[in-house]
Order: structure tokens, then sequence, then C-alpha cells
């Protein structure tokens, strides 16, 4: 009497056994796609990026302005006053564009999220080798138990590695 009772506890331990297994499994599967709902950027780098194009108007603006002097001054001191003004703005345009960057490197930086630009990406990579490496070692444990040997433990040994 006692071994039905042995097998019935044996099979469901089994089934639980499988069924937390499928769970686990289908966690990581779906981990890669859980990334949907997170932003790449954050709201602040977004409202700063909008500034950029605001900048690289007001620089091609200035030196369609300073291109329309030149074609109309006639004296060499004229065009000496457009290269001194064509300089300064270069410079001007170039310490714009300096602080902007340095902002938006600043702002990528808060972003960061262990290694990776943002934690969307990172949840996505994680996820990717998670899933990787569950079907390596998942492979590898159904190749090594099986009797006849047919190289798949190898390829499956360099995805675990």
């Amino acid at each position: 009497m006692e071994q039905p009772t042995k097998r019935r506890k044996k099979k469901t331990g089994f089934r639980i056994k499988s069924i937390v297994l499928g769970i686990v499994a289908f966690i990581i599967v779906a981990m890669s796609l859980f990334h949907a709902p997170f932003s790449r950027y954050s709201s602040e780098y977004l409202e700063h990026k909008k500034k950029y194009k605001h900048i690289i108007e007001a620089r091609d603006q200035s030196q369609d302005s300073l291109l329309l002097s030149l074609s109309q001054a006639s004296t060499k001191e004229e065009i000496a006053s457009y290269i001194l003004a064509f300089k300064q703005l270069k410079k001007t345009s170039t310490a714009k564009h300096k602080a902007y960057s340095s902002i938006k490197n600043q702002l990528v930086k808060e972003h960061f999220f262990l290694g990776r630009s943002s934690f969307k990406y990172w949840l996505f990579q994680f996820g990717l080798i998670t899933l990787a490496f569950y079907f390596s070692i998942h492979t590898l444990i159904t190749d090594l138990k099986k009797s006849l040997r047919t190289g798949h433990e190898f390829i499956s040994i360099a995805g675990v590695s």
C-alpha cells in the first residue's frame, strides 16, 4: 500500500518541479521583452536635445548674414572686418556647442544603469544573455544525458562559457 503513495508523491513532486521550471523558463525567455515600457532616454535629455536645432540654426543664420556682408564688401578693411567677425562667430558657436555637449553628456551619464546607457538597454541585454545562458545549459544537460554523442555538447559548453 505504501508504494502507490510514494509513486504519487514522486509524480506530484515531479509535476510541481516541472511547473516551476516552466515558469522560470518563461520568465527568462520573456525577460528580454520586459524592457518595452521603459524609456531609452530621460525626459531631461529629450528636452535638452531640442536646443541643438536652435543652436545650429542661429549659427547658420549668422554665417549667412556674414557671407552677405562679404559679398557687399569692396575694400580690404571690410574684408578684414569680415574675417574677424567670422573668427568671433566660430569661437562663440564652438563655445555654445561645447556647453550643449557637456550638458548632454552629463544627462547621459545620469541615465546610465550598471554600465549600460539606460535601464531599458540593460534589461534587454540581461534578458538576451540570460536566455542564451539558460538554453545553453538546458541543451548541455540534454546532450550529456544522451547515450549517443553528437558533438553538440561542445557547442553548449561554448555557449555557457
